[in-house]
C-alpha cells in the first residue's frame, strides 16, 4: 500500500517518524506515530522504531528493545522514551564496517581466556577474546561468518553469562535468539554489541520508560478527533527525511508526484484501509459502478473536498518535487550522515575515521544503500553501467530488507 489514511505516502511517514525521533521533535514524532496507527500500519511502526533504535539509541538503552518487539505497552510511551533516551552510535558503525571487510585477517589477540571459555577452533577462540576485551569491530567481523555454525549461539551465550550477572541480559538474549524478529542482521549486530560492552555501561532497567506528559496526551487526543479530515494533515513531510528512504528521494527537481492526488480512485485503492472499505461495501469496484452510491461515498470519504481541489500548500504537505539535481548519484556518505549522528556516545575509538575509511573502501563496489527493493531497482534501471550495485553488500547495510 502506498498511502496512509490521510494520503501521506507510507514510505515518507516512516522516514519522517525516524527523523523526528532522531532530532527529538516530539510533537511531530507523535503525529507520525498516530498516522501509522490510524492507517492500520502497526507492523511498519514497529519496524521504524527498531530502525530508529538501531541507528540512534542502540547500546545506550537496550532495555527498551523488548518493548519494541512485544508492543504490549503504549507506542507513544516507546516513542517518548526514545526521544528522551541517551544515544549511542556504536552499532551502525559496526554494521557499516562489516560490509567493507568480507574477509577477516586473524590477528593474535594476546589474552588468556578463563578455562571454561577456551576453544580449539582458532576463529571462535579469537571471537570470544574480542568480546571479552570489548573489541567491537573484530568481534563483529568474526561473527558474520560464524552464524552458520549451529553451536555459535552457545558460545555467545557463554560469553554473556561470563560477563553479566544481571538477569535481564540473559532474558534478552533468549528472547532475541528464539523468535523470528524483524531483521536478523540488526539483531545479530546488537547481540555482538551487548557481548562486547563492559557491564559498567549497563544500567538496570529502572525508569527507562518515560510516559508522555499531559500536554502531549491532550495533543494526540485533539488529532484523533480530526480523523479523516483534510485539516488533520497538520505537518509537512520534512525534506531532510526523503534521501535514501523514499520514492521521492529518488526524484530530481524536475520531477513532481502531486499528480498522485488527482485521482481519488487511485488514492483509495492504494490506501492502507482499502481492506476496510471492501469489507464495508463488499467491493470498492462494485461501488464505483453505481454513480449515486459512489458520489455518496466520496462525500463521506472526503468530507472537506477531494484532494485535487486542495490548495497547493495542502497538497505539498505530502507531495511535491524531488530533492536531487539531475546529475546527482546516490551517495553512501550522504546517506550515513543523514541517519547516524556521530556526535553521540560511541564505544569505538576514532569513530569518524573508521566511518570515512570504510565508506572510501566500499565506494567502488556500490554507492548507495537504499532501504526498499523497488527504490534500488529504480536506480538500477537508470544506471547504464552494469554491476554498479553489490546486492550482497546492500543486504548487510543499515536497512530493513527482511
Amino acid at each position: 500500500m502506498l498511502y496512509t489514511r490521510h494520503f501521506y505516502r507510507i514510505d515518507e511517514v516512516q522516514a519522517s517518524l525516524q527523523l523526528c525521533i532522531q532530532r527529538r521533535r516530539i510533537e511531530e514524532a507523535m503525529f507520525w506515530t498516530l498516522e501509522l496507527i490510524d492507517s492500520n500500519q502497526q507492523l511498519i511502526l514497529q519496524k521504524v522504531l527498531l530502525n530508529t533504535w538501531f541507528h540512534n539509541v542502540g547500546l545506550a538503552n537496550i532495555n527498551i528493545l523488548n518493548d519494541i518487539y512485544e508492543f504490549t505497552i503504549n507506542p507513544y510511551t516507546i516513542v517518548n522514551s526514545m526521544i528522551y533516551s541517551k544515544r549511542d552510535c556504536t552499532l551502525p558503525i559496526m554494521f557499516l564496517y562489516g560490509i567493507s571487510n568480507s574477509i577477516y585477517k586473524n590477528r593474535n589477540i594476546i589474552f588468556r581466556l578463563p578455562k571454561q571459555l577456551v576453544q580449539s577452533d582458532i576463529t571462535i577462540d579469537t571471537f570470544i577474546k574480542a568480546c571479552i576485551l570489548g573489541k567491537y569491530l573484530d568481534a563483529w567481523l568474526l561473527s558474520i561468518r560464524l552464524w552458520k555454525n549451529t553451536t555459535f549461539l552457545v558460545y555467545l551465550q557463554n560469553v554473556l553469562e561470563y560477563k553479566y550477572t544481571h538477569p535481564y541480559v540473559a532474558s534478552l538474549f533468549t528472547y532475541l535468539t528464539n523468535k523470528k524478529l524483524i531483521n536478523k542482521w540488526y539483531i545479530r549486530c546488537t547481540l555482538i554489541g551487548i557481548a562486547c560492552f563492559n557491564q559498567k555501561y549497563y544500567n538496570e532497567p529502572i525508569n527507562y520508560l518515560k510516559p508522555c506528559k499531559q500536554d502531549i496526551i491532550d495533543l494526540i487526543e485533539s488529532w484523533e478527533n480530526m480523523f479523516s479530515r483534510r485539516y488533520r494533515r497538520i505537518y509537512v513531510i520534512p525534506k531532510d527525511c526523503l534521501y535514501g528512504r523514499t520514492y521521492r528521494g529518488t526524484m530530481n527537481y524536475s520531477d513532481n508526484n502531486i499528480e498522485e492526488l488527482h485521482n481519488p480512485e487511485h488514492l483509495i485503492c492504494n490506501s492502507s484501509i482499502i481492506k476496510d472499505i471492501n469489507e464495508k461495501y463488499s467491493s470498492f469496484k462494485n461501488l464505483t459502478d453505481d454513480d449515486d452510491a459512489y458520489d455518496i461515498f466520496i462525500r463521506w470519504y472526503f468530507p472537506d473536498d477531494i484532494p485535487d481541489e486542495w490548495s497547493i500548500n495542502d497538497q505539498q504537505k505530502s507531495h511535491g518535487i524531488g530533492i536531487n539535481q539531475k546529475d546527482d548519484k546516490p551517495n553512501i556518505l550522504k546517506y550515513f550522515n543523514r541517519w547516524v549522528d556521530l556526535k553521540t556516545d560511541c564505544k569505538i575509538w576514532d569513530k569518524e575515521t573508521i566511518v570515512l575509511k570504510t565508506i572510501e573502501s566500499i565506494y567502488n563496489n556500490f554507492n548507495t544503500y537504499y532501504i526498499e527493493d523497488d527504490l534500488f531497482n529504480k536506480y538500477k534501471e537508470k544506471t547504464v553501467v552494469k554491476n554498479v550495485y553489490n546486492m550482497k553488500a546492500i543486504k548487510l547495510v543499515l536497512c530493513s530488507l527482511e
